[in-house]
């Protein structure tokens, strides 16, 4: 379910489901950790901070890669070099993007 909803209804499901809790933070805690929902945030300030952050996470990678891109251009890292440094900050950037707010 959480892959179908944008994650501003999800803050508003993780809103609604706290105010009628009656399990234990730590009981909470795990169950996000669980299920992969640690980063849902609890307030809409919260969520607008943690959005910047991970804006601002996609624009270094981005620049990383274009940095890379611009040595193998200058024949300072080889192909294979380049590409073996990509992988991770390809993954991680895809990573960032797939937390991204979906339009709704």
């Amino acid at each position: 379910m959480k892959d179908e909803l944008s994650n501003d209804r999800l803050l508003l499901v993780n809103q609604w489901t706290d105010f009628y809790k009656k399990t234990s933070d730590e009981t909470l805690r795990k169950i996000r950790k669980e299920v992969g929902m640690e980063l849902i945030e609890t307030t809409i300030s919260e969520h607008i901070r943690n959005q910047g952050k991970r804006e601002g996470k996609i624009e270094g990678i981005s620049e990383q890669i274009a940095i890379l891109e611009s040595l193998h251009k200058q024949g300072i890292l080889s192909k294979k070099k380049k590409e073996q440094m990509l992988i991770p900050l390809r993954q991680k950037l895809d990573e960032l993007c797939e937390q991204m707010p979906k339009a709704a």
